[in-house]
C-alpha cells in the first residue's frame, strides 16, 4: 500500500479546501449583488474571520502562498495609505519592487485583477519615491472589480480626483459626502455611479464633513443634514442613470435633500427596495412616486423607529404592487391595515429580538406576535400565500 502525502492531491482539491476554509457566514453578504431577504450586513464591515485564515495560508510555504496568494487580494479593506498593498503602489507608479518577505509581497503584476471587493476611502494620496498613488490610480488596477465601498471622507486638497470608468462593478455601497467645497470625481457619489453603467446593488446613506475652528472633522453619519444650508451638495451635476440596479438599500441616515434627487435618478429595473431605518417615512415621498408602481419586493430593517411607526400600513399604501413584505416582528409594531392589498403574495418574518424591548417568553411578547399573525390572516390579505420565518445564521 503507497502512502499518500499532501503534495500528491491535485492542485483542484486544494484550491477547493481554501475557498471553503476561507468562507465566513458574512462572506456571501458581504460580496453578494442581487437581494436576498434578511442577506445585508453593516456597510464597510471587515470580514476578519476570513482575513485571518487567508494570512495564515499564504504563509505555510511558498507553494501554498503560490495558491492561495489569490484569494488574499479578493477582498482588500484599506482605511489608511499604510494599509495599501505595496504591490498596488509599485504597478501604479510603473516601478519594478522586490518581495520583503510580509503578508502581501507578491512579485505578480496581476494583483488587482484578483480584486473582487475593496473598501476605500473616497479620496486619497499616497506620496512614493517615484510619484504619488491616488483612489484612481488604486481603481485603476481592479479591472474586475465587483463590491466597491466608499464610506469615509477624507481630508480634502480641493482638487477633483476623476474617477475611472468601473465596468465590472456590480455593486456600490457609499455614503454621499456634505462638504463645504465643490468636489467631482471619486469625491462625488454620483460621478462614481455613472462610472459603473452595470451596477446592479446600491447601498446609499449620507455623511457630513464640516469646518469647525478652521479644520476638516470627519463627523461620520451621525448629521443628516448640516447647519449650513451651502453646504448641501448635489449627487450629480449630470443625470444619473442606472439602467441594471435591481436593488436599493437605504441606510439609516437620509434627509429629504438627498431622497429629493434620488427620485429624479432613471432606475427601470429597480425591483428590490431595503429601509434599514428612517427618522420620518415621509422622506420616502419622492421614492414612491417615481418607483413606487415598479418596486415588487421590501425589506425592513431592524430599527426601533419602526416599533413607534405604524410602518407596515405606510408601506403598503404607497408601494401597491409589493409582492413580497419582510420584516423584523419583534422590531415592527403591531400594524393598523386600512384596505386591502391584493398583490402581496408572501411576508417574511425574522426573529432576531432586543432583549431589552420585548422579554423572550413574556406575555408581552407573544400576544405582539398574536397581534401581527392577527393582521396577516385577515381578510385585507386576499392573494397571500406564504410567511415564511427567518432566524439568525
Amino acid at each position: 500500500m503507497t502512502s499518500i502525502t499532501w503534495s500528491d492531491l491535485p492542485i483542484e482539491l486544494w484550491l477547493h479546501i481554501f475557498r471553503l476554509s476561507t468562507t465566513s457566514p458574512e462572506t456571501q453578504k458581504l460580496h453578494a449583488t442581487t437581494y436576498r431577504p434578511f442577506d445585508t450586513v453593516i456597510v464597510g464591515l471587515k470580514d476578519v474571520q476570513a482575513s485571518r485564515t487567508k494570512a495564515a495560508l499564504v504563509r505555510v510555504c511558498r507553494r501554498w502562498r503560490e495558491w492561495a496568494e489569490r484569494l488574499l487580494y479578493e477582498d482588500l479593506s484599506i482605511s489608511s495609505p499604510k494599509e495599501v498593498p505595496p504591490v498596488l503602489l509599485s504597478n501604479a507608479c510603473g516601478t519594478a519592487r522586490e518581495s520583503d518577505g510580509g503578508l502581501y509581497s507578491s512579485r505578480s503584476s496581476h494583483c488587482g485583477q484578483w480584486v473582487r471587493r475593496i473598501v476605500l476611502p473616497y479620496s486619497f494620496s499616497i506620496p512614493t519615491i517615484s510619484c504619488t498613488v491616488s483612489t484612481h490610480d488604486i481603481l485603476q488596477q481592479c479591472q474586475s472589480l465587483e463590491v466597491l465601498v466608499c464610506i469615509e471622507p477624507c481630508p480634502h486638497s480641493g482638487l477633483p480626483v476623476p474617477c475611472p470608468p468601473l465596468p465590472s462593478l456590480k455593486r456600490f455601497d457609499g455614503l454621499h459626502i456634505h462638504t463645504p467645497w465643490p468636489t467631482e470625481g471619486v469625491n462625488m457619489l454620483g460621478d462614481m455611479l455613472l462610472a459603473a453603467p452595470n451596477l446592479q446593488y446600491l447601498s446609499i446613506g449620507e455623511s457630513v464633513v464640516k469646518l469647525k475652528n478652521g479644520s476638516v472633522l470627519k463627523d461620520g453619519p451621525a448629521f443628516p443634514r448640516p447647519a449650513n444650508p451651502s453646504v448641501l451638495r448635489p449627487v450629480s451635476l449630470r443625470p444619473v442613470g442606472l439602467p441594471m440596479l435591481t436593488t436599493l438599500r437605504l441606510l439609516p441616515v437620509l434627509n429629504d435633500f438627498l431622497m429629493r434627487q434620488l427620485g429624479k435618478w432613471s432606475l427601470p429595473a429597480l425591483r428590490h427596495l431595503v429601509i434599514d431605518g428612517l427618522k420620518d417615512p415621509y422622506l420616502l415621498t419622492d421614492l414612491w412616486e417615481t418607483f413606487g408602481a415598479q418596486i415588487r419586493i421590501i425589506e425592513l430593517g431592524s430599527s426601533l423607529r419602526y416599533f413607534i411607526y405604524d410602518i407596515l400600513n405606510f408601506v403598503l399604501c404607497r408601494f401597491p404592487k409589493v409582492k413580497e413584505l419582510n420584516y423584523y416582528i419583534f422590531f415592527t409594531g403591531i400594524p393598523k391595515y386600512y384596505g386591502t392589498y391584493d398583490a402581496l403574495v408572501t411576508v417574511g418574518l425574522h426573529c432576531a429580538q432586543w432583549d431589552d424591548l420585548l422579554m423572550p417568553e413574556s406575555t408581552e411578547t407573544w400576544e405582539h406576535l398574536q397581534g401581527h399573525f392577527a393582521s396577516l390572516s385577515g381578510p385585507i390579505f386576499l392573494g397571500l400565500k406564504r410567511i415564511v420565518l427567518y432566524a439568525s445564521s
